[in-house]
């Protein structure tokens, strides 16, 4: 059955009139109840006219089905395949006004346009105010169906140019009355119907079963192709069996996928656990057990997979397939492509539930998702794709070779990825038990490494301390959170079911007292928005940390404030109302134009602005709840808060109290952002009671302790097999957020260990340092074998600094004011990173420039021979990051000097690695990536001598010598080889030119000898080039005069090459360059007449 079809046949005889009549009669009752009954009443005639006029239908319920083209219009918001109109207020007055042919400054078009306030009611809406003026200009008799209305709306989403949009929109209201424009107008500005009802009561009043079904779809059409085979009577009762038989799934049709129940706690996910599981599993005896896997911070994701073909939902339903690729054989280079090759031969069609993760190609790691990486728009729109990549990571497969597997048990659905990927089975055994671990891992196992990944899950008895112990595994690695799953059987896949699904989510901001909240200024409000209307009520406040002793000129007691999150969340109503009351009188307009000057100096803000603002003496301290930091350039303090909400108002407090700039990069370095100080703690005691009794007695307790006051850790809980579990509450002070949240014990080391062995070491570390750290530090130093002092001498071995303090600076008598590296001294002054370095990998590391801040003479003499200038070592391989902190010491380019000109420098070319890169080339030419494109590439560089003397800037010369050298630059990134730029002029011979050119080769290989063995092909120490390359020289015409005059000596050249040179342009450089590959030399080549 075609749902559009038939719901045409029956919406083209319903007129757009009496749509609009039904809106109205829906809005003038103010009770729900009356309102879904007269809209039932509707929606119950339109069926029963369908049935009378089409009596056969394929289905018995087609009736219902019908509805589909009316839907769309009142719940448009529902509706997947109409796209957003992208037309607000604004843009919609300015069509309008051309539509119908308004003076644009008419009385009625700057009405329209908000130009002037509006004569209406002050609750009118834009739809109201258009209506009013628009009335009389519009035609009486209605010409349009309900199908009509559906076909304008689907050509105004489907425009490309306003031009289109335009006539579109020209059309429609040429054809419609002013009552039918006025409720077009609010559907299109609004995206809701208007009237009255929200989606869920539209969709009640539709079919029992319609939001349940919406709720597994997310879209309209695939909801009324499933009405179409349910009774209208029909009520979903709610059982297991009920939602998988209503909530089944389709291949390449999206669905809403399981969700994961929220938990406050252990105590309350284990108590929940047993009780749903003691319903499904009525009179049987058989244990819980649980599976566990870790939260993955990224994009929930379903993919459909057919043969070659591929596509990708979000979990609302959007498709995200332009991102990744379709067709595996055609995007080879895009996601679909590169996981193609992990699936086994025998898998044709599947499909995978699982999370898009960004993988960072620098660190060979995944990414949490707050990073500016867009995982949705991996391959458009982001300039970052070299950087990071999408992967997919697989937690669940629901459809194999045209077998449903919604009903098979986890496990059963768990065991099966091992051989849609011909995974060893070793790696996804559900007999492996949590217990039979003392370590967990819980990294995704690869399938193609940085592509695609499958979720690693363990299994255990539904006990707390199992919970307790995963949880804080996952914790102290900086994972999001846990994830546990009923593993015995049913345990079937429950599209679009969050709530008694058996899939519950642990994070450490959902448990109380784990995470360590943050005492934040109010400095900024927002304005409360009520459709178009401004209220000048403050709903959403903008609130900042405390900076270190800087002050402000005028108030020199008054430090600067740093803007830090945006929050609302978690504040009732009377509190809101509260602190408008208390600060409404405060408020000031903050000037968005001019930030950070005049009256609000104190406040440092980005392009996140307030509409307000208030002084630090007349606000409040709020104190906020996040799930962790991230780095944020919206605002001035470099972080936020991810999910901030208000846990208290703090009126004990004022801006003095609040949190500081330098707690709260302390907070953020020691927690990585994740704000965790305290871990869940179990304290077993032995009651006698047995595992099995132990699930039945659900009256535990869960509550938080420190890391470090855990004397009964998780290696005395794995001794306790059949004895209860009680969870006690243990005090432990609450942290300041400059303090240590784990601390770490340094055992002594053994004898292989000391690496700092008659090694004597002097910290110098600033107040930034806490003295705990200082002593974890020298504790660490004494361990692996080495001497602290506190002050240096001749026999010390370096200074450890975290900054050029004042006292550093006094040692090296190194100016406060300089921004340059320090001259090499008689110490070694190395930087805290190369130590926390040596400590986490136990062996004593090399100086690198990076690491040092100052130098001895003979450390100096080492550098300069094993690094260049910008700490490039000439023999090691530099990472990623080593590269960029490389490039960030290169502040700019250096100008033309006498220098630079000389090109026997500049000449040589990137090919130290020139025969084991041409090697790999050859060896794999289809599965490597060309890095050097235009590697074996030999380029003479030819520049025209003009003559000069009539020129009266010269700098042009200088800038053109400059161009030229940046693109020899580029092409030795490139790979290729360049010889030159040789300089000629039609006096020259062709003798002469080819001795220029041996002269010039013979000045490479005497640079790089290594060359000389890479190009031994060359016969008679004679260069072969491949391209001859003619650098143009403004102007134009003279160097076209130049060419005509030498182009004979030019080809009489090039013709005694063994292998005849192409002879081109610059531009083909220019496009190589461009284009980051080798670029066909066909439309560059230089041809005379």
């Amino acid at each position: 059955m075609d749902i559009v079809v038939e719901s045409s046949r029956i919406a083209e005889k319903v007129s757009l009139t009496t749509y609009c009549h039904l809106l109205e009669k829906l809005v003038s009752n103010d009770a729900v109840k009356t309102r879904e009954k007269t809209l039932s009443k509707f929606l119950t005639l339109w069926e029963n006219q369908y049935l009378t006029l089409y009596p056969k239908c394929q289905y018995p319920f087609s009736g219902r089905a019908s509805l589909y083209l009316l839907l769309r219009l009142l719940v448009p918001s529902y509706d997947r395949l109409r796209k957003t109109f992208g037309l607000r207020e604004h843009t919609l007055s300015r069509l309008i006004i051309k539509a119908i042919g308004l003076a644009p400054n008419s009385l009625a078009a700057r009405k329209l346009s908000r130009i002037q306030p509006s004569i209406i009611h002050r609750h009118s809406d834009f739809a109201d105010v258009a209506y009013t003026l628009l009335k009389t200009r519009c035609r009486e008799d209605n010409v349009l169906s309900v199908k009509d209305l559906n076909s304008h709306l689907d050509n105004l989403t489907a425009a490309e140019s306003s031009d289109v949009r335009l006539q579109v929109l020209q059309s429609l209201l040429n054809s419609t009355t002013a009552i039918e424009q006025k409720w077009i107008i609010r559907l299109i500005v609004k995206r809701d119907s208007g009237c009255g009802l929200s989606g869920k009561s539209i969709l009640k009043c539709f079919h029992p079963a319609a939001f349940s079904i919406f709720e597994v779809t997310q879209d309209l059409l695939p909801l009324c192709e499933r009405i179409a085979k349910i009774p209208a009577s029909y009520v979903p009762t709610g059982c297991t069996k009920d939602l998988v038989n209503l909530n089944s799934v389709t291949l390449f049709v999206p669905f809403r996928p399981m969700l994961c129940e929220r938990a406050n706690s252990a105590d309350t996910l284990i108590n929940t656990a047993l009780h749903l599981f003691g319903k499904q599993n009525q009179g049987n005896s058989t244990k819980l057990n649980l599976l566990f896997e870790t939260k993955l911070d990224g994009e929930r994701v379903q993919l459909h997979k057919s043969n070659d073909f591929y596509r990708y939902w979000s979990r609302n339903g959007l498709e995200w397939t332009a991102s990744y690729g379709e067709d595996a054989t055609r995007d080879f280079d895009r996601l679909s492509g590169r996981l193609h090759c992990g699936f086994a031969q025998h898998v044709n069609d599947c499909i995978l539930d699982g999370e898009m993760i960004i993988f960072s190609n620098w660190s060979k790691t995944l990414m949490s998702k707050p990073t500016k990486f867009d995982v949705k728009r991996s391959s458009y729109q982001n300039l970052d794709t070299d950087n990071y990549q999408p992967c997919f990571v697989v937690f669940d497969i629901l459809y194999l070779n045209a077998q449903l597997l919604t009903s098979a048990s986890l496990l059963e659905r768990k065991k099966l990825l091992s051989e849609v990927f011909s995974l060893n089975s070793s790696l996804l055994d559900d007999n492996a038990c949590m217990d039979t671990y003392e370590t967990l891992d819980f990294n995704p196992i690869p399938i193609i490494n940085g592509v695609l990944y499958v979720s690693k899950w363990y299994t255990a008895a539904a006990r707390q301390n199992e919970v307790a112990r995963a949880f804080n595994h996952l914790v102290d690695n900086h994972q999001e959170g846990l994830i546990v799953k009923i593993a015995n059987s049913p345990s079937p896949y429950l599209p679009g079911i969050r709530t008694d699904g058996g899939w519950w989510k642990i994070k450490p901001d959902y448990i109380q007292g784990l995470l360590e909240d943050l005492d934040c200024l109010v400095v900024g409000g927002y304005f409360y928005h009520r459709g178009n209307k401004v209220v000048t009520k403050v709903n959403h406040f903008l609130c900042a940390v405390r900076g270190d002793g800087s002050t402000t000129e005028e108030n020199v007691n008054l430090p600067r404030f740093y803007t830090f999150c945006k929050v609302k969340s978690g504040l009732t109503i009377k509190q809101l109302k509260e602190i408008n009351n208390l600060l409404g009188k405060h408020w000031k307009i903050y000037d968005r134009k001019h930030p950070n000057s005049d009256s609000t100096k104190w406040l440092c803000v980005n392009s996140e602005r307030p509409d307000v603002w208030i002084a630090p003496e007349s606000s409040l301290v709020l104190q906020l709840h996040g799930a962790e930091l991230t780095q944020s350039d919206s605002y001035s303090s470099g972080l936020t808060l991810r999910f901030p909400r208000v846990v208290a108002i703090r009126h004990d407090k004022c801006w003095r109290d609040s949190i500081s700039m330098s707690e709260l990069i302390q907070l953020n370095a020691e927690t990585e952002g994740k704000l965790t100080t305290k871990r869940l703690s179990l304290v077993p005691t032995f009651s006698g009671l047995t595992e099995d009794q132990h699930q039945h007695s659900c009256t535990s307790m869960i509550n938080t302790a420190d890391n470090s006051n855990q004397s009964s850790g998780y290696h005395t809980l794995n001794e306790i097999t059949e004895q209860q579990t009680t969870v006690q509450f243990i005090e432990v002070d609450k942290p300041l957020a400059t303090s240590s949240p784990i601390k770490r014990r340094f055992n002594s080391c053994d004898e292989h260990s000391h690496f700092f062995k008659n090694h004597e070491i002097c910290l110098w570390l600033s107040n930034d340092i806490e003295l705990d750290k200082k002593l974890e530090y020298e504790t660490s130093i004494c361990n692996f074998g080495g001497i602290v002092v506190q002050n240096p001498s001749h026999t010390t071995f370096c200074i450890v600094a975290d900054k050029l303090t004042l006292k550093v600076k006094n040692l090296l008598n190194y100016p406060s004011t300089s921004k340059k590296r320090p001259s090499s001294t008689g110490y070694n002054v190395v930087r805290l990173h190369w130590l926390v370095a040596c400590i986490n990998k136990k062996s004593l590391l090399a100086w690198k420039p990076k690491d040092m801040f100052s130098m001895s003479s003979s450390v100096a003499t080492r550098m300069a021979l094993e690094y260049d200038k910008f700490g490039d070592s000439y023999s090691e391989f530099t990472t990623p990051d080593e590269l960029k902190l490389i490039f960030e010491d290169i502040s700019c380019f250096p100008a033309v000097t006498d220098e630079m000109k000389d090109t026997s420098k500049l000449t040589v070319p990137i090919l130290s690695h020139y025969s084991k890169l041409k090697l790999l080339l050859d060896k794999f030419p289809n599965d490597m990536e060309v890095l050097h494109p235009l590697t074996g590439y030999i380029l003479v560089l030819i520049r025209p001598l003009l003559n000069l003397q009539n020129r009266t800037k010269k700098t042009a010369s200088t800038s053109l010598e400059l161009q030229q050298q940046l693109m020899i630059i580029d092409l030795h990134r490139l790979g290729s080889m360049c010889i030159g730029p040789i300089g000629i002029d039609k006096s020259e011979s062709v003798s002469n030119l080819r001795s220029v050119l041996n002269s010039a080769y013979h000045n490479f290989l005497s640079i790089d000898s290594h060359n000389a063995d890479c190009m031994r092909s060359l016969s008679n120490n004679c260069i072969n080039p491949t391209h001859i390359v003619l650098l143009s020289t403004p102007p134009e015409t003279e160097f076209n005069i130049w060419l005509s005059e030498n182009y004979s000596i030019l080809n009489s050249w090039i013709h005694q090459f063994t292998r005849i040179p192409h002879l081109v342009k610059d531009s083909w450089l220019t496009e190589c360059i461009n284009q980051n590959s080798w670029c066909p030399e066909l439309n560059h080549l230089i041809q005379m007449n």
